[in-house]
């Protein structure tokens, strides 16, 4: 009786972690695939018209980094990587 709970206590931890790995996985693939809205660049261009296309881009590609380490964090404090990058953060 007893290698048997413990067989199961082992098998509950095991499935525990890969639902939890799974978890983390989908939900950086998420942040990864997600389609910004439409429009975004161009609210943040309103905010800051020196930028182009591609710098939005980018900018846009800080911002999907930021949640990733968030993720990666634990969800404890991360730093914004740029001003930019907080400024599409708050058009978002």
């Amino acid at each position: 009786m007893v290698p048997g709970l413990i067989l199961a206590a082992i098998a509950g931890l095991v499935a525990i972690i890969i639902w939890q790995r799974y978890r983390r996985l989908a939900r950086e693939r998420f942040v990864r695939d997600y389609p910004l809205p439409r429009g975004l660049y161009d609210k943040l261009r309103k905010r800051r018209p020196e930028l182009e296309t591609k710098d939005c881009a980018l900018i846009a590609r800080g911002l999907r980094q930021f949640f990733l380490a968030y993720l990666q964090s634990g969800r404890k404090f991360v730093s914004m990587p740029s001003q930019a990058v907080d400024d599409l953060w708050h058009e978002f």
